[in-house]
């Protein structure tokens, strides 16, 4: 957890149901604080069995910053430090080792279906829906999203008017391809 405050409840929580975890911090927006975890788990138990991927944030209506604003912050959080993390974590997965990664129904490649300009938003919706997908070009994918929030021209662009359910879409793609 981000907030040790937080994450002690929890702990506390989790011992009322007759289980004994430990709490250690981690603010996924900080590689320091994710390499720190990565070197914590590996000492103590040697690497990760279960790796839970649940970080997001997402912007209220009444949010003044703009849309382009919101996009960066959102996606920073919401994907690529997400893609991080697993860049960090991933070399010290335990045989067997089980990865979840929390999306959410916005995360779903369907909510292209209410995208403005339809005509490329299923040329958008199909690329990320290849199965011959890579890295590479999903990250692209995610820049040129975020670059046209930025001008304000993602919905003429077939892009989704909400930046957490892009950043949710992201998440749910890599995890198809990780």
């Amino acid at each position: 957890a981000r907030d040790e405050g937080r994450g002690k409840q929890a702990i506390e929580l989790l011992q009322g149901e007759g289980l004994n975890p430990s709490f250690h911090p981690l603010d996924i927006n900080s590689q320091e604080s994710v390499e720190k975890l990565r070197d914590y788990m590996k000492e103590k138990y040697g690497g990760i069995d279960v790796l839970i991927n649940n970080a997001g944030i997402a912007f209220k209506d009444t949010a003044t910053e703009s849309f382009g604003e919101q996009a960066t912050v959102t996606l920073r959080t919401n994907y690529w430090n997400t893609k991080q993390a697993c860049d960090i974590l991933f070399p010290i997965l335990k045989p067997g080792a089980r990865v979840v990664n929390m999306s959410s129904c916005f995360g779903f490649l369907g909510c292209f279906d209410k995208a403005e300009n339809q005509a490329k938003a299923m040329e958008i919706k199909a690329k990320l829906a290849s199965e011959e997908l890579q890295y590479a070009e999903l990250d692209e994918l995610m820049r040129k999203y975020e670059e046209t929030a930025n001008a304000g021209t993602h919905k003429e662009n077939g892009w989704l008017d909400s930046n957490y359910s892009m950043s949710k879409i992201g998440l749910s793609v890599l995890s198809r391809i990780q």
